[in-house]
């Protein structure tokens, strides 16, 4: 059965009074629920309902058993008896507020929404109406949007009690603490608020690791734990201890216990034990200046041991529990009076299990912030000067429309860690769960084929190089397809590539694992796989390779921006291949007489020329020939253009003629402008760089744009 936290467990709750001649069972419940002792109130209460006759008793019973049902976190049965509440006359509009509260402690997010606003109209001063709807549509949106977190329960140490608040045991990280009401528990009396037994600390420790995933990148395996023991007397007692928590050395434990007299509980205190050899010598009470009615627990040490973080109810607070902090006082050997933590962590709400983290951040509970459901999961940057940035909820998986708190992280990053809830799914009321943030996985795969047949290409060798300087390599297979798997992956790194093989021209390209969003991944037992695909067309050296888009303006030759970007890329092609010595030729269509048309062609040749050398190529690798008409367009075997030409097609001024007179004017003009092109052969591999003399020589070759004897219609 799903309930209420250790504190809201190890911490008191106000009582209700009620002035009417009542029956004794009501008398009796009235005193049960007035202890905290709900799971006994709500069977009186039940027993007094069939005997009470005043309507405003039983309109009293009827919300004590609703309450009931709330700290004990039945939320189903609260929300029933809530709802009886409400439509009785002159009811309470707070009974609206919290049926609201338990559907949405249900994930009934839209049924909740409606109940929140019945309450905005009936009390619009009141914020917590309108943010209840807030939480609602933000719980809504979690859930569509998980973060990379995966919580797993700890089925081997979870039993069908209560356990909950895991915090390390020992310096190193390798056993636990955790709070239980399992009947191995050294208090025997039985908890009247949950029907369980008094809370004891428990401790178990790892034992070995499982084997990893096959993949190899999955998840760090969870280690197997020891069978759960109570710390020995004295430290836990006949009365309810929980929530240790140690100093940096590893030495001093400290730890919440509440007294009970008399089945009368009296508050909670922070206790503190000191390591001897093995064991825990006897407890000693942490005095901190606080009045005699408050309830202080959750204590949180600080690494220097200089200030202690803790929960209380206590004046100047903000409402419910608050989270403060002492200092510790070293000329007087003593803890100084508490500071609240300020209205930007505390709310009218509960504040509960602080828990500061290397990252620099504080982690701690509350159901006073905007969340999912009862509890949830939230953070604060700590300043230097001891305040607290703005709080940011942890959303779900972390955060659940169940109760959620008790977080804590493994080392010095937040990808492994420990928490409670109380979610669906748990052997039994609170449990404990294993949280893990899932890695960002990555693949790479693609076919290199051929730019002039199209066919794949088979034994090409494919060099991965990443920007963390890790290098690997693989071959394409008979389908020209290569793979890397999530092995050669990192996250927040760029991965240069390069295709090598014999008779083409060397091609590089470049993946990257930055900046992705997380819908780009799919979700997968091991984490979160982005398939990369990174397809390459590699350019025999021994044909011509058309260079796209190098479209000129009627009777000029200077280069349109389209064109500056093909012939960027070839200067990459340059680059990668040091050693080959180019000729870039210009081709016309059969428009314009053949002399006029070599020279315009030969100017286009030359100011390509001109652009590379611009860039950084050298003159001696590259050679400008015009070929006018000479040579048309022969259709390679991956054409995907117009249907009305076919691979092998050669565009001869005939051909085109009695294409155009067949599908028109528009087809003439397109099988023209394939005739208009700039293509590169290469003509020597033997060319070896020239070492790099210093100069800062910066000159420009001057073009000549006029267009004096040209003739070619576009």
């Amino acid at each position: 059965m799903k309930h209420v936290k250790l504190a809201l467990t190890l911490f008191a709750l106000g009582a209700f009074f009620f002035g009417h001649a009542q029956h004794k069972f009501t008398l009796e419940a009235d005193k049960a629920f007035e202890a905290k002792a709900y799971t006994d109130a709500a069977e009186l209460y039940k027993k007094a309902s069939s005997k009470e006759k005043d309507r405003d008793l039983k309109a009293h019973i009827t919300f004590r058993l609703a309450e009931c049902y709330r700290f004990t976190g039945d939320w189903k049965r609260a929300e029933g008896y809530y709802k009886r509440v409400t439509r009785g006359r002159d009811a309470d509009p707070i009974a609206t507020l919290y049926m609201a509260d338990m559907l949405k402690f249900q994930g009934e997010y839209e049924e909740a929404m409606e109940a929140f606003n019945q309450y905005r109209t009936m009390a619009p001063s009141d914020e917590r109406g309108s943010m209840g709807v807030e939480s609602c549509k933000k719980s809504i949106e979690w859930l569509e949007n998980p973060t990379r977190y995966d919580v797993t329960g700890l089925r081997d140490f979870n039993s069908k009690q209560n356990d909950f608040a895991p915090n390390w045991a020992d310096k190193d990280q390798t056993s636990l603490f955790f709070t239980s009401q399992r009947d191995e528990a050294v208090g025997k009396a039985t908890d009247g608020w949950t029907g369980q037994g008094f809370m004891d600390i428990f401790v178990t420790q790892q034992e070995k690791k499982r084997g990893r995933s096959r993949r190899g990148q999955a998840t760090d395996a969870e280690p197997t734990w020891s069978q759960p023991v109570p710390l020995e007397e004295p430290v836990n007692s006949a009365d309810h201890e929980g929530f240790a928590t140690l100093n940096e050395r590893g030495n001093v434990m400290f730890f919440t216990r509440c007294r009970v007299e008399k089945k009368k509980e009296i508050g909670c205190e922070i206790w503190m034990s000191r390591k001897q050899g093995r064991s825990w010598g006897d407890p000693e009470k942490i005095e901190i200046p606080v009045d005699s009615l408050a309830s202080i627990g959750h204590p949180c040490l600080t690494n220097d041991d200089k200030f202690l973080y803790f929960a209380a109810d206590m004046e100047g607070g903000y409402g419910g529990r608050d989270l403060w902090v002492s200092e510790f006082e070293n000329r007087g050997r003593k803890w100084g009076a508490p500071r609240n933590l300020g209205n930007v962590i505390n709310t009218e709400g509960d504040e509960l299990y602080p828990f500061l983290h290397k990252d620099g951040y504080m982690y701690f509970a509350s159901n006073g912030h905007l969340g999912m459901g009862g509890l949830d999961v939230f953070r604060a940057k700590l300043n230097e000067d001891g305040s607290f940035g703005e709080v940011e909820n942890l959303q779900y998986p972390i955060n659940s429309n169940a109760d959620d708190f008790g977080l804590i992280w493994k080392g010095e990053d937040v990808k492994d860690g420990y928490m409670s809830s109380n979610r669906d799914g748990g052997r039994g009321g609170d449990d404990l769960y294993k949280v893990y943030l899932k890695p960002l996985l990555y693949t790479l795969s693609g076919v290199v084929t051929d730019s002039k047949t199209g066919r794949v290409i088979n034994g090409v060798t494919v060099k991965m190089v990443g920007s963390d300087g890790t290098a690997v390599e693989t071959n394409t297979d008979e389908d020209g397809a290569y793979f890397f798997d999530v092995t050669n992956f990192q996250e927040e790194q760029t991965y240069t590539l390069n295709f090598e093989r014999r008779d083409y021209l060397t091609k590089s390209g470049n993946v990257t694992t930055v900046g992705i969003p997380l819908s780009a991944f799919e979700q997968t037992t091991d984490g979160y796989l982005h398939a990369m695909v990174h397809n390459k067309v590699l350019d025999p050296v021994k044909k011509p390779i058309v260079l796209p888009h190098i479209e000129y303006d009627f009777n000029k030759w200077d280069l349109r921006p389209e064109a500056m970007v093909s012939l960027d890329e070839l200067v990459l092609v340059l680059e990668d291949n040091p050693n080959i010595v180019i000729e870039l030729r210009s081709h016309t269509d059969h428009i314009g007489s053949n002399p006029a048309n070599m020279q315009l062609s030969q100017k286009r040749a030359q100011s390509c020329v001109d652009y590379l050398v611009e860039n950084g190529i050298d003159q001696e690798r590259l050679v400008a020939k015009g070929m006018g008409e000479s040579e048309p367009y022969v259709i390679p075997n991956n054409w995907d253009g117009v249907a009305y030409v076919q691979p092998g097609d050669r565009l001869t001024e005939a051909f085109i003629g009695r294409i155009a007179r067949e599908y028109g004017e528009e087809a003439d003009s397109v099988l023209r402008q394939l005739n208009r092109r700039t293509d590169f052969q290469v003509i020597r591999d033997n060319y070896v760089p020239k070492e790099d003399s210093g100069s800062d020589v910066d000159e420009k070759p001057q073009r000549d744009n006029n267009s004096e004897g040209t003739k070619e219609d576009e």
